[in-house]
């Protein structure tokens, strides 16, 4: 089996068991080479995720698509990912949204902050 062959099949084998139509699959991308973002992009996927921030550059670059950062930011990496990143997941720090509102090339959507950040429960 070839690496297109075996990431077709993984990727099929996911998608079989998300059963709610409202999901979004995303393509975790970590520490995996661009060339298997470029096949999994050529079998119709869209979404991707990185959690690395130089990785986050290369693999956006060269292939197109919703580009979802996951993880801690740490504020010195804000306008990088900031560059790349169309969702940023999980931030922890409400001083970051403006940050990023600040220094983003285009509209970034943010999925999720924590309660304690935002004085909420």
């Amino acid at each position: 089996m070839n690496r297109r062959e075996e990431l077709a099949t993984n990727l099929e084998a996911v998608k079989a068991r998300i059963k709610n139509p409202h999901v979004t699959l995303i393509v975790v991308t970590k520490t995996y080479p661009t060339s298997d973002v470029q096949i999994l992009h050529e079998l119709g996927v869209r979404d991707f995720g990185e959690n690395r921030n130089e990785e986050g550059l290369e693999k956006s670059a060269a292939v197109q698509g919703r580009w979802h950062y996951q993880g801690e930011i740490q504020s010195r990496k804000l306008r990088d990912i900031a560059q790349w990143a169309d969702v940023v997941h999980s931030l922890d720090n409400s001083g970051h949204i403006s940050k990023l509102s600040n220094v983003a090339a285009k509209p970034v959507s943010y999925t999720h902050l924590r309660a304690h950040e935002t004085g909420r429960n």
